[in-house]
């Protein structure tokens, strides 16, 4: 299992970027009120994931179950890097991309993977760029195969802890 760093044909700098582009303005920096949630202050927050249920209801999807603790904790652990309304919005790369994840990947990554933000990441950067209807070359995208095979991804093992 590779985690780490990846790239998107041989830019390393350009996938990151077109990431932070696609995160809303209020999560750009650390300022009080600013949606950033750091590490110090989740530990403090209680996140109510229960209120997300309906989640992907309008893309025909069920309501996630009460006791459904994969999809709860991918909830959760999403709500540590995305804002709620950027989640609950019908249509955003991010709903797009959540919706997948909890129901329609076919790897049925768990919350708790080192990999799984870099899968959340590579599928809203899939979904914000259409890659069904306008990438040409779109091999292994959204499989169950690890991302780092996914055709212009390459990952390195970090070489720190």
């Amino acid at each position: 299992m590779t985690s780490g760093t990846w790239k998107l044909s041989g830019c390393k700098w350009i996938a990151p970027l077109i990431l932070l582009l696609l995160l809303p303005p209020s999560l750009w920096s650390n300022k009080a009120g600013s949606g950033f949630v750091d590490g110090a202050t989740k530990a403090k927050r209680k996140v109510d994931t229960k209120k997300l249920a309906r989640i992907c209801n309008s893309v025909g999807k069920p309501t996630l179950a009460a006791n459904d603790r994969r999809s709860h904790a991918i909830l959760e652990k999403l709500l540590g890097v995305t804002s709620e309304l950027s989640l609950a919005t019908s249509g955003s790369a991010q709903n797009a991309a959540a919706c997948w994840l909890l129901f329609d990947d076919p790897k049925k990554t768990k919350a708790s993977s080192s990999q799984f933000l870099q899968r959340y990441a590579l599928a809203v950067f899939w979904f914000a760029t259409d890659g069904k209807g306008h990438w040409q070359v779109k091999t292994d995208w959204m499989s169950g195969k690890d991302e780092c095979s996914w055709y212009g991804i390459t990952c390195r093992r970090s070489l720190t802890g």
